[in-house]
């Protein structure tokens, strides 16, 4: 489906017009995996950390010859804050994660949400990559009206939902130094009855364009979120002795 192109006056104007589906996403990553064709595509620990197993699932959702990924995992030790601190703070992000070129901020919205302009390396002789995202995260300790507005999980243990959709903008047209790539993101960080541990459940989807065959781009899915959570944790010890991973949210 084409997506719309929105123009930043408009969205200051009235940002509801860009407002995502919530409950759609709420209720795709409620789904049994195993009664709701997702496919299991890894179960195993994270390189050398015995504490971290991930499991990948991969699917294919309203016909996009893309796969979805579906990922959910337990880390000891890390609160959440400090999870998406890592995750969302450009300036620590790029401490850690060297395909990270920019990340400007657009337009802040309502409810921590924002408009974004990123800008990402590429292995090889592939061309850079950028994208255009509508942000947003939700608390549902400190906004639980919100909860209830958007159909979020109704839960007693603390979490931060996290929504990332692709969005076009009249005044962002594509840069000819970098091939313009749509990514969607939509995740829960929750704290558990387990001592110290949290739950990382999400779904992603990205599209790098260029010249990258379906086929490649599916082979290669499930490897990316191992490979992205070796580096956050090889790194995590040193930023957080650092005091760095403070989560911006209000």
């Amino acid at each position: 489906m084409e997506q719309k192109i929105y123009s930043l006056e408009d969205i200051k104007k009235d940002p509801s017009i860009i407002t995502p589906d919530w409950k759609k996403w709420v209720n795709r990553l409620a789904e049994d995996p195993s009664k709701s064709g997702w496919t299991l595509a890894a179960d195993k620990q994270i390189g050398d950390y015995k504490d971290t197993n991930l499991t990948v699932y991969t699917k294919q959702i309203d016909n996009d010859p893309l796969n979805y990924i579906r990922w959910e995992m337990k880390l000891k030790g890390i609160s959440v804050e400090k999870y998406l601190a890592m995750m969302s703070n450009t300036e620590v992000r790029k401490k850690w994660d060297d395909k990270l070129i920019s990340d400007q901020p657009l337009l802040r919205l309502p409810n921590n949400g924002a408009i974004g302009y990123r800008q990402m390396k590429m292995p090889g002789l592939m061309s850079n990559r950028d994208s255009l995202s509508k942000y947003f995260m939700i608390c549902n300790k400190k906004h639980p009206e919100l909860v209830e507005k958007y159909g979020l999980p109704q839960k007693s243990n603390k979490y931060y939902a996290v929504l990332i959709e692709p969005i076009k903008l009249h005044e962002c047209p594509k840069n000819k130094d970098f091939e313009r790539c749509d990514m969607f993101m939509f995740l829960i960080a929750e704290e558990t009855e387990e001592q110290d541990v949290i739950k990382i459940s999400g779904i992603m989807h990205m599209d790098l364009g260029g010249w990258i065959p379906d086929w490649a781009m599916n082979m290669g899915s499930a490897n990316f979120q191992f490979k992205m959570m070796e580096e956050f944790l090889k790194h995590y010890p040193e930023l957080d002795k650092q005091g760095l991973l403070v989560l911006q949210y209000q």
